[in-house]
């Protein structure tokens, strides 16, 4: 099965072309949305979860901070207990640990910051890809709506018109043999 363009009226071609170009110009644009809407949506989520990842991160470096903070202002002289807190001690050797643990945990951060900075990088990237893949939908329908009217006009003005009447004529004339 061969597929042989029309090429017995350029009007004809001009119109099923055009028609064609209508077509393709909202399916592929559209197909191209959703996938970079999925990508958008996909990378948003992957930002929240890496924001509350820092969010935890902080938080836990600076209730580290702060019991270490209140254990060195304990072994000061004078130092007195806040009746209103609760007192845990830690031995230096813990101490060590959550400073260990703090630093392993500014080096995650670091980390989780690139890899946001990257995420949203990729979203401003996707969201300039959907504006330009609108305007190709855009761009494209009307360049296909055009081309598909005037091939279609022409055709059934310049040629249709004429084989209209001449068919016509045609069957007349069998009639009457």
């Amino acid at each position: 099965m061969n597929f042989a363009p029309p090429t017995d009226s350029l009007y004809k071609f001009t119109a099923i072309i055009g028609s064609i170009i209508v077509i393709l110009s909202f399916y592929v644009p559209v197909k191209a949305l959703s996938s970079f809407n999925q990508q958008v949506i996909d990378r948003r989520l992957s930002s929240k979860i890496i924001k509350l990842e820092l969010s935890e991160l902080d938080s836990k470096i600076k209730r580290l901070e702060n019991i270490r903070d209140d254990n060195i202002a304990k072994n000061k002289k004078g130092y007195k207990l806040d009746p209103s807190k609760l007192h845990i001690y830690y031995s230096n050797e813990e101490i060590k640990q959550m400073a260990e643990q703090i630093i392993s945990d500014l080096g995650k951060i670091s980390i989780k910051r690139a890899e946001l900075d990257s995420i949203e990088e990729k979203i401003e990237y996707a969201d300039k890809e959907l504006r330009y893949v609108r305007i190709l939908l855009i761009l494209g329908s009307l360049l296909g709506y055009f081309l598909a009217l005037y091939g279609y006009v022409n055709w059934y003005r310049k040629i249709q018109v004429y084989q209209d009447k001449m068919l016509k004529q045609t069957v007349e004339d069998d009639v009457k043999k």
